[in-house]
């Protein structure tokens, strides 16, 4: 968590690495604007998040605003898989995308070597940008702030009304909020797609 732009994958899957620009782009906010100008905002995004494992406050925040839930979830930059081990364990069927390969590699190795069956938890080299995601009803991602609202643009189309979006750190903007937990760096919020749906239809009818 490319085609137009280019960055250094981090040497070790257990190091996290801030990704470098390319003198053509700068940086992650003209990017963005960029790829808006010329509608490639999947194409571009994909390749500007960079490589931030979550902390354990984090990971826990993230399974509280999980209980009550079943079913499949999706991890949106799966880095090395701890928010998928955690989900799984608890009964969730995951799957990670991550498109660096050392990373997918690191979390099919522990996979195998804690034994956890594919049928709980896969990781797949896979751009989620690229990738619908309407048979998941739970999404969660650790991504960077310019690209939120991306983001859910790309969910309101098409995850189902029942699912739950959940993200670390920065929230989805305009996105009311079904709930919240910690605070700071490790603060996490949870978003019901039916009931963002419903208000910011409401908002739009308004205006």
């Amino acid at each position: 968590m490319e085609p137009l732009c280019h960055a250094r994958l981090p040497q070790n899957p257990l190091q996290p690495k801030v990704l470098h620009a390319n003198k053509k782009c700068g940086n992650l906010r003209k990017c963005t604007r960029w790829t808006r100008k010329h509608h490639y905002q999947e194409q571009m995004i994909s390749s500007w998040v960079p490589y931030l494992p979550s902390s354990k406050d984090q990971t826990l925040n993230i399974m509280r605003l999980l209980e009550g839930r079943t079913g499949h979830l999706a991890d949106l930059g799966s880095g090395d898989g701890r928010l998928v081990f955690a989900a799984s364990s608890a009964g969730f069927q995951c799957t990670g995308f991550e498109i660096n390969s050392l990373l997918v590699a690191y979390s099919r190795s522990k996979a195998l070597w804690i034994g956890v069956p594919p049928s709980q938890a896969t990781f797949v080299k896979k751009d989620f940008w690229k990738t619908d995601l309407s048979i998941y009803n739970n999404v969660t991602a650790f991504l960077a702030p310019g690209v939120m609202e991306v983001l859910g643009d790309k969910l309101l189309k098409e995850l189902p009304d029942d699912a739950r979006v959940i993200v670390c750190r920065f929230p989805i903007p305009h996105w009311p909020h079904h709930s919240s937990v910690g605070s700071g760096l490790d603060q996490s919020w949870a978003y019901d797609i039916g009931t963002v749906r419903s208000r910011l239809g409401t908002i739009q009818s308004r205006d």
